[in-house]
């Protein structure tokens, strides 16, 4: 999830997710989960995105997507 620029994994993913997305819509990010370490690149737009991710120490990469959701107050 984004909010303001920052990056936050969602809670029940147990990842550790470090990096931002800058002003002009470039993601870069770092994951993290045990002793694995995926890097994330890309760019967002007002409404969607799309980009790439590579975990390294296992030779896997692949692409990502992105829409965005809006949150409703609960009362």
């Amino acid at each position: 999830a984004v909010q303001n620029g920052t990056v936050r994994p969602l809670q029940s993913s147990g990842a550790t997710v470090s990096g931002q997305v800058g002003p002009n819509g470039d993601v870069n990010l770092d994951i993290r989960k045990s002793i694995a370490q995926a890097a994330a690149s890309g760019r967002l737009n007002e409404k969607s995105g799309s980009g790439t991710w590579r975990l390294a120490m296992l030779g896997c990469h692949g692409r990502w997507t992105a829409s965005k959701r809006t949150q409703t107050a609960s009362n």
